[in-house]
Protein backbone atom coordinates (compact mmCIF):
# COMPACT_ATOMS: atom_id res chain seq x y z
CA UNK A 1 0.00 0.00 0.00
CA UNK A 2 1.46 3.54 -0.84
CA UNK A 3 3.01 5.66 1.70
CA UNK A 4 0.43 8.36 3.32
CA UNK A 5 2.53 10.98 2.32
CA UNK A 6 2.76 9.95 -1.22
CA UNK A 7 -1.41 9.51 -1.13
CA UNK A 8 -1.54 13.15 -0.28
CA UNK A 9 0.42 14.74 -2.34
CA UNK A 10 -1.33 13.07 -4.96
CA UNK A 11 -4.79 14.36 -3.44
CA UNK A 12 -3.02 17.80 -3.07
CA UNK A 13 -1.95 17.89 -6.72
CA UNK A 14 -4.90 17.11 -8.17
CA UNK A 15 -6.77 19.38 -5.85
CA UNK A 16 -5.38 22.55 -7.08
CA UNK A 17 -5.63 21.34 -10.75
CA UNK A 18 -8.79 20.34 -10.67
CA UNK A 19 -9.44 23.75 -8.88
CA UNK A 20 -7.71 25.40 -11.47
CA UNK A 21 -8.47 23.45 -15.04
CA UNK A 22 -11.62 21.54 -14.14
CA UNK A 23 -11.84 17.81 -13.48
CA UNK A 24 -12.06 16.86 -17.54
CA UNK A 25 -9.01 18.85 -18.30
CA UNK A 26 -6.84 17.22 -15.97
CA UNK A 27 -5.00 14.69 -17.03
CA UNK A 28 -2.94 11.87 -14.37
CA UNK A 29 0.06 12.62 -16.49
CA UNK A 30 -0.43 16.68 -15.40
CA UNK A 31 -1.23 15.13 -11.74
CA UNK A 32 2.34 13.60 -11.57
CA UNK A 33 4.17 16.00 -13.01
CA UNK A 34 2.73 18.59 -9.96
CA UNK A 35 3.16 15.96 -7.05
CA UNK A 36 6.98 15.12 -8.58
CA UNK A 37 5.60 11.44 -9.47
CA UNK A 38 5.84 9.54 -12.45
CA UNK A 39 2.42 8.15 -14.11
CA UNK A 40 3.45 4.71 -13.03
CA UNK A 41 3.26 5.70 -8.70
CA UNK A 42 0.03 7.25 -9.01
CA UNK A 43 -1.16 4.27 -10.79
CA UNK A 44 0.34 2.34 -8.31
CA UNK A 45 -1.62 4.30 -6.03
CA UNK A 46 -5.01 4.88 -7.64
CA UNK A 47 -6.44 2.00 -10.19
CA UNK A 48 -7.75 5.08 -12.16
CA UNK A 49 -7.95 9.04 -12.99
CA UNK A 50 -11.93 8.73 -12.04
CA UNK A 51 -10.78 7.13 -8.17
CA UNK A 52 -7.86 10.17 -7.97
CA UNK A 53 -11.02 13.12 -8.41
CA UNK A 54 -13.52 11.03 -6.43
CA UNK A 55 -11.07 11.14 -3.08
CA UNK A 56 -10.65 14.81 -4.27
CA UNK A 57 -14.00 15.88 -3.88
CA UNK A 58 -14.44 13.38 -0.57
CA UNK A 59 -11.45 14.59 0.86
CA UNK A 60 -12.24 18.29 0.18
CA UNK A 61 -15.94 18.51 0.53
CA UNK A 62 -16.66 15.77 3.19
CA UNK A 63 -14.91 17.05 5.84
CA UNK A 64 -16.26 20.88 5.35
CA UNK A 65 -19.99 19.24 5.00
CA UNK A 66 -19.14 17.24 7.73
CA UNK A 67 -19.17 20.12 10.17
CA UNK A 68 -21.92 22.16 8.54
CA UNK A 69 -23.70 19.05 8.89
CA UNK A 70 -23.14 19.11 13.51
CA UNK A 71 -24.30 22.72 13.12
CA UNK A 72 -27.82 22.19 11.17
CA UNK A 73 -28.47 18.68 12.90
CA UNK A 74 -28.09 20.35 16.83
CA UNK A 75 -31.00 21.13 18.53
CA UNK A 76 -29.69 25.27 18.37
CA UNK A 77 -32.34 27.66 16.95
CA UNK A 78 -33.11 27.85 13.11
CA UNK A 79 -30.83 31.72 13.21
CA UNK A 80 -27.77 30.17 14.92
CA UNK A 81 -27.59 27.27 12.87
CA UNK A 82 -28.18 30.00 9.36
CA UNK A 83 -25.51 31.82 10.93
CA UNK A 84 -22.93 29.17 12.10
CA UNK A 85 -22.85 27.56 8.93
CA UNK A 86 -22.10 31.13 6.98
CA UNK A 87 -19.47 32.26 9.50
CA UNK A 88 -17.85 28.61 8.93
CA UNK A 89 -17.68 28.59 5.01
CA UNK A 90 -16.86 32.18 5.10
CA UNK A 91 -13.96 31.06 7.38
CA UNK A 92 -13.12 28.15 5.13
CA UNK A 93 -12.64 30.28 2.12
CA UNK A 94 -10.45 27.72 0.14
CA UNK A 95 -13.16 25.15 0.24
CA UNK A 96 -15.65 27.63 -0.88
CA UNK A 97 -13.93 28.89 -3.38
CA UNK A 98 -12.83 25.20 -4.35
CA UNK A 99 -16.59 24.07 -4.37
CA UNK A 100 -17.85 27.27 -6.66
CA UNK A 101 -14.93 27.18 -9.26
CA UNK A 102 -15.95 22.68 -9.89
CA UNK A 103 -19.49 23.12 -9.74
CA UNK A 104 -19.08 26.05 -12.50
CA UNK A 105 -17.07 23.50 -14.68
CA UNK A 106 -19.16 20.52 -13.84
CA UNK A 107 -21.95 22.96 -15.09
CA UNK A 108 -20.18 23.89 -18.40
CA UNK A 109 -18.82 20.55 -18.86
CA UNK A 110 -22.41 18.96 -18.50
CA UNK A 111 -20.04 16.72 -15.91
CA UNK A 112 -23.46 15.02 -14.57
CA UNK A 113 -20.66 12.36 -13.05
CA UNK A 114 -19.38 15.22 -11.31
CA UNK A 115 -22.66 17.11 -10.28
CA UNK A 116 -23.87 14.00 -8.86
CA UNK A 117 -20.88 13.33 -6.44
CA UNK A 118 -21.21 17.04 -5.24
CA UNK A 119 -24.56 16.74 -4.28
CA UNK A 120 -24.01 14.02 -2.39
CA UNK A 121 -21.11 15.53 -0.65
CA UNK A 122 -23.29 18.83 -0.24
CA UNK A 123 -26.16 17.28 1.14
CA UNK A 124 -26.74 19.86 3.88
CA UNK A 125 -28.56 22.07 1.65
CA UNK A 126 -32.10 20.96 1.89
CA UNK A 127 -31.47 20.96 6.03
CA UNK A 128 -30.03 24.78 5.65
CA UNK A 129 -33.31 25.44 3.45
CA UNK A 130 -35.28 23.65 6.51
CA UNK A 131 -34.21 26.25 8.83
CA UNK A 132 -34.48 29.15 6.87
CA UNK A 133 -38.10 27.93 6.53
CA UNK A 134 -38.37 27.74 10.08
CA UNK A 135 -38.08 31.70 10.23
CA UNK A 136 -41.05 31.88 8.24
CA UNK A 137 -39.57 34.14 5.45
CA UNK A 138 -41.65 36.30 3.17
CA UNK A 139 -39.65 34.73 -0.12
CA UNK A 140 -39.21 31.28 -1.14
CA UNK A 141 -36.55 29.52 1.32
CA UNK A 142 -34.65 27.99 -1.51
CA UNK A 143 -34.37 31.98 -3.02
CA UNK A 144 -33.22 32.87 0.31
CA UNK A 145 -30.20 29.87 0.48
CA UNK A 146 -28.88 30.43 -3.04
CA UNK A 147 -29.12 34.11 -2.55
CA UNK A 148 -27.05 33.66 0.82
CA UNK A 149 -24.39 31.42 -0.72
CA UNK A 150 -24.28 33.46 -4.00
CA UNK A 151 -23.44 36.40 -1.34
CA UNK A 152 -20.81 34.61 0.45
CA UNK A 153 -19.14 32.79 -2.43
CA UNK A 154 -19.28 36.27 -4.64
CA UNK A 155 -17.79 38.48 -1.65
CA UNK A 156 -14.35 35.39 -1.34
CA UNK A 157 -14.11 35.34 -4.82
CA UNK A 158 -13.52 39.44 -5.07
CA UNK A 159 -11.86 39.18 -1.66
CA UNK A 160 -7.87 38.90 -3.28
CA UNK A 161 -8.81 42.09 -5.64
CA UNK A 162 -10.30 44.12 -2.30
CA UNK A 163 -7.00 43.47 -0.49
CA UNK A 164 -5.14 44.38 -3.70
CA UNK A 165 -6.93 47.38 -4.05
CA UNK A 166 -6.63 48.46 -0.59
CA UNK A 167 -10.16 48.17 -0.37
CA UNK A 168 -12.30 50.83 2.57
CA UNK A 169 -12.88 49.09 5.68
CA UNK A 170 -16.12 49.18 4.79
CA UNK A 171 -15.53 46.93 2.29
CA UNK A 172 -12.80 44.72 3.66
CA UNK A 173 -14.69 43.21 6.53
CA UNK A 174 -14.17 40.54 8.83
CA UNK A 175 -16.13 37.19 8.58
CA UNK A 176 -18.26 37.80 11.55
CA UNK A 177 -19.69 41.42 10.37
CA UNK A 178 -19.58 40.17 6.90
CA UNK A 179 -21.55 37.18 7.79
CA UNK A 180 -24.13 39.61 9.89
CA UNK A 181 -24.13 41.87 6.53
CA UNK A 182 -24.97 38.98 3.98
CA UNK A 183 -27.93 37.18 6.38
CA UNK A 184 -29.32 40.98 6.86
CA UNK A 185 -29.50 41.63 3.17
CA UNK A 186 -31.30 38.24 2.66
CA UNK A 187 -33.35 37.56 5.35
CA UNK A 188 -33.73 41.62 7.25
CA UNK A 189 -36.59 40.72 9.65
CA UNK A 190 -33.79 38.84 11.84
CA UNK A 191 -31.57 41.19 14.31
CA UNK A 192 -28.82 38.99 13.02
CA UNK A 193 -25.97 40.61 15.30
CA UNK A 194 -27.95 39.50 18.40
CA UNK A 195 -27.66 35.49 17.30
CA UNK A 196 -24.62 33.61 18.65
CA UNK A 197 -22.13 31.60 16.82
CA UNK A 198 -22.22 27.99 17.86
CA UNK A 199 -18.70 26.22 18.91
CA UNK A 200 -17.03 24.65 16.11
CA UNK A 201 -17.49 21.09 16.20
CA UNK A 202 -14.64 18.53 17.64
CA UNK A 203 -11.90 17.14 14.83
CA UNK A 204 -12.89 13.92 13.63
CA UNK A 205 -10.81 11.04 14.52
CA UNK A 206 -8.26 9.31 11.96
Amino acid sequence: MARPSKRNEVIQAAAALIGEKGLAAVTVRDIAAAAGLRPSTIYRIFPSKEDIFEEVLRKVLGESDRWRRHFLTTGASPEEKIKSTVFYSLKDDVTLQFHRKILQRALVDEDLATLNLIQELSNQSEILVEAITALKPDKDPWFLFYTIVGLAQGYVSYRPVFKLLNAPPAIEQDDLSLTDEILAMAIPHIDWKSVSILPAPPKKQA
